[in-house]
């Protein structure tokens, strides 16, 4: 299964889940990575904190 076809509640609540499993330096390490090999860095940093914000209200 494609990750397109996979709802996305589904999706956030596995990251979600996964976030949870991370302390902050592996978050961190992981969003610079990320960052670092994207071109879009604005895009790419807005859903990233879009994610975290919505998993931290969920708590």
């Amino acid at each position: 299964m494609a990750l397109k076809d996979i709802p996305r509640q589904q999706k956030i609540t596995y990251l979600a889940s996964r976030l949870e499993k991370f302390d902050v330096d592996e978050i961190t390490d992981y969003v610079l990575t990320t960052l670092k090999n994207t071109e879009n860095l604005t895009t790419e940093l807005r859903k990233m904190l879009k994610l975290f914000d919505y998993y931290l209200s969920e708590k």
